[in-house]
Order: structure tokens, then C-alpha cells, then sequence
């Protein structure tokens, strides 16, 4: 848009407000139309100008609005009916309790990320003129307590094109939503991606522990100075003969299988993420998605304990490489230390 006429500001439109308020008869229930607005029927926002509501009722219709939003309803009650929303962003932690968005169309990126929506409304009717589209919205972290997608009164009229991935991180509790939305292959995916990632971490736990078993029999067996330092004694296995082969396969192989598993876990993370923190039903996440400890670190918080995990997974492939080579360059030296020490 250009900066001539095409639109109005939010303090303009704020000031609008005002004068109509004193023009009508019942200034708590007020309708603002395109024809209020002067020439212009849309409304560019501003996250530094809030419009805050004491109390009454506005409705506006048939308008477009577009930018950043700071609303604050308070007592009051905002309503949309029949107006376009296109590139909108709601500040953090806006207001809306209560707000109707009635056959509203929210086709080009609509951001409620972090906004109060207890009891809002998002349902209209269903024809071409009103097409009550919610392609492209965002509800990340939003309270939606009660919120209503479809017409209680009036099934047929529920939002479309509803996506469960704009519901990430919502409490969604008794939420009304149109029966087409469905959660299971969510909840798939988050468990295929966990299942995956506790494999890898098994497989290299266990693979950890037979290699440093395999290491600390070596060490055994050249401190009662064994002959044939080229000899791995190898857990599980018995002698092997090239021992440098050995070490620098397992370099690779643990590192190969700490970069799959940090792949893993970050996919089971974003996965997680996708799911709302509480369902319609009150279920909460952590009680639906696959049982393991990763998912309850995720859930607490627990940053420090997954970064620990991914440490400890990274760093004892390392002293597993340290040891070994010592143990086969420097024997004496080792054996002279460990006496030391005892």
C-alpha cells in the first residue's frame, strides 16, 4: 500500500471512534462500517498504538486491516463481521477475551501468537461472499479456554481450512472446534520421531558400555604385561587383531551416531512442539504423547538435563578414543601412572 489515503492509522482510527460515540444514540453498542472511515476502509496498525476498550460493545464491519495490533478489550467486547485480515500480527499477550471473528477471512498470515482468546468466536456463514477462511493463522501459545469454532446453534457454520500445526503450544481447554480437526497423525508423527530417537540413544549407550568394557579389559590385560600390544581383547568378542582399525571405526561410528541422535532429538522436539499444551478434552500433552524421559524435559523445561544428555552422548565417544589410543601408544606410560596413583 501506498502511504496516500489507502488507510487509516490505529490512533486515527481511535479518534474515528470518538467522534461516533458522540454522534449516536447508544455509544456502548456502536457498528463502524467502511463509510465511517472516511474514502479509506483499511485499517494499518501499530504495535506502539493500543486500542483499549472501558467497557460497551464495537463491531466493525466489511473493513480490511493489516499490521501489528495492540487491543486491549478490558470489559468491553470487540466484534468482525465480514472483515479481512492480511498480514495481521497481534502483539503478545493482546486481549481478545471474548472477541467474535464472524466469516472472516484470515487467508494471508494471521498471528495470534501469545494472545488471550478466552470464549472468542471464529465461525460464520458459508458462502462465497463470507468465506470464513482460516488458511494461513497462527495460534502458537494462545489461551483459548471455550473458544468456539463452530456455531453451537448452527453446525454448519464452523471456520474452515483449520490447520492442527496453528495450534502449537495452545491450552485449547473445552474448546469448540469443527470435527474435520484431528489431532492423531500428530500425535503419530511425535511418537515415530521419539521412537526413533530412544533407539539411537540405546544403541549408543549399549555400544558405549562394550567398547569401555572391551578398553578396560585391554588396560587389564597390559598392565600384567601381556605380550601382543596389537591384540585387542574385545568384550563379548574375544581377540581381534588389528586393534588401530578398531578405535578408528568406533571414532566414526560414535560420531555418526551422536550427529543422528542430535538430528533425531531436535525433530522429536519440534514435533512435540506441535502439539497443543492442552487439549479440548482437558487432556494435557505430557499425558498423551509417547512415555519417555525426553518428552517430561521438554515439557519441565529442562533444558540443561537434554543439553547434559547430548554431552555426556558426545563426549564419551571422546574419552572413549583418548583412552584407547593411550592404551595402545603409550602402555608404559600408562601402566607408570596408574602405579603412581596405587
Amino acid at each position: 500500500m501506498s502511504d496516500d489515503k489507502e488507510y487509516i492509522t490505529m490512533g486515527e482510527l481511535e479518534k474515528k471512534i470518538e467522534e461516533k460515540k458522540r454522534k449516536t444514540n447508544d455509544p456502548k453498542n456502536m457498528v463502524m462500517v467502511r463509510g465511517d472511515l472516511g474514502e479509506v476502509g483499511c485499517v494499518k496498525g501499530n504495535a506502539d498504538e493500543e486500542l483499549r476498550l472501558d467497557g460497551g460493545h464495537i463491531s466493525f464491519q466489511g473493513l480490511t486491516f493489516t499490521g501489528k495490533f495492540k487491543i486491549d478489550v478490558g470489559s468491553g467486547r470487540i466484534s468482525f463481521l465480514d472483515c479481512t485480515f492480511s498480514k495481521v500480527a497481534f502483539a503478545q499477550d493482546s486481549n481478545l477475551r471474548r472477541t467474535e471473528f464472524k466469516s472472516c477471512n484470515m487467508y494471508d498470515s494471521v498471528v495470534f501468537d501469545n494472545c488471550k482468546l478466552q470464549s472468542a468466536r471464529f465461525y460464520g456463514r458459508r458462502d462465497k461472499n463470507s468465506p470464513n477462511n482460516l488458511t494461513n493463522i497462527s495460534f502458537e501459545k494462545c489461551t483459548l479456554h471455550s473458544a468456539k469454532f463452530v456455531n453451537p446453534e448452527k453446525p454448519d457454520e464452523f471456520a474452515e481450512n483449520l490447520s492442527t500445526k496453528s495450534f502449537k503450544s495452545a491450552d485449547l481447554m473445552s474448546c469448540n472446534l469443527p470435527s474435520y480437526m484431528n489431532f492423531e497423525a500428530l500425535l503419530k508423527r511425535h511418537e515415530d520421531a521419539s521412537k526413533i530417537c530412544k533407539n539411537v540413544l540405546t544403541i549408543m549407550t549399549s555400544s558405549l558400555v562394550t567398547i569401555l568394557l572391551s578398553i578396560a579389559i585391554n588396560f587389564t590385560s597390559q598392565l600384567a604385561g601381556e605380550e601382543g600390544k596389537a591384540t585387542l581383547k574385545l568384550f563379548l568378542y574375544g581377540d581381534i587383531d588389528n586393534a588401530d582399525v578398531f578405535f578408528v571405526s568406533v571414532l566414526f561410528y560414535m560420531v555418526f551416531f551422536f550427529l543422528y541422535f542430535i538430528n533425531t532429538a531436535s525433530i522429536a522436539k519440534e514435533k512435540y512442539f506441535e502439539l497443543p499444551e492442552v487439549f479440548p478434552e482437558g487432556t494435557e500433552r505430557i499425558s498423551v504423547v509417547y512415555p519417555w524421559m525426553y518428552n517430561y524435559f521438554l515439557e519441565k523445561g529442562y533444558w540443561f538435563k537434554s543439553l547434559l544428555v547430548g554431552a555426556v552422548s558426545f563426549g564419551l565417544p571422546i574419552i572413549t578414543i583418548v583412552f584407547s589410543l593411550l592404551a595402545l601408544k603409550c602402555p608404559n606410560y600408562l601402566r607408570l601412572a596408574l602405579s603412581n596413583l596405587f
